[in-house]
C-alpha cells in the first residue's frame, strides 16, 4: 500500500478528494489529521497509484508518497503489542500505527515502518537478516 500525504493544507478539501477518487473507482482510506490539520493523509493500493496521481494533477495537488504496511489482524487485546514487539525486536522502528475495526473480531492495521520488508519477515517468524557469520570490521 502507498501512503500519500499532502502538505498544501487540503484538509478542507477531503470530501472533494474522496468523491474524485470514488468516481474513478479507487478504494481509499483517509487517516485522521494527527498534526493539527497541516497534512491530509490517504492510503491507497499501490496498483492504483498512477490513477491517483492523474486525479490529483487535475486538482493541482501534489503528494509525498511512502510505502506502508496494511495488515489484517485479530481485533483483540494485545494484538498490536505482539506485532510491535516482533517488529521492534528486529531493530525496526514504527513511525505510526493506525487501527481500523472491520468487525468485532477483525481489524486492519496500517504501519509506517523504517523497513517494510524486514518488518514482514519478522511478522512471518523468519530471521530479519539472512543467517550467516557476523561480519566485523578489521581493526
Amino acid at each position: 500500500m502507498v501512503q500519500l500525504s499532502f502538505a498544501d493544507r487540503p484538509y478542507n478539501r477531503v470530501a472533494e478528494i474522496y468523491r474524485l477518487l470514488d468516481t474513478i473507482g479507487l478504494d481509499v482510506t483517509i487517516l485522521p489529521n494527527t498534526d493539527c490539520g497541516k497534512r491530509a493523509v490517504l492510503v491507497i493500493m499501490k496498483s492504483d497509484l498512477k490513477k491517483a496521481r492523474d486525479a490529483f494533477d487535475r486538482l493541482n495537488m501534489h503528494a509525498k508518497e511512502k510505502e506502508v504496511l496494511v495488515l489484517h489482524i485479530e481485533n483483540k487485546i494485545g494484538s498490536i503489542a505482539d506485532i510491535s514487539r516482533k517488529i521492534s525486536d528486529c531493530g525496526i522502528s514504527i513511525g505510526y500505527a493506525f487501527l481500523g475495526p472491520l468487525s468485532i473480531s477483525e481489524a486492519f492495521l496500517i504501519l509506517e515502518c523504517s523497513d517494510n520488508e524486514l518488518a514482514l519477515r519478522a511478522l512471518d517468524g523468519k530471521p530479519a537478516r539472512p543467517p550467516g557469520p557476523m561480519k566485523t570490521p578489521l581493526l
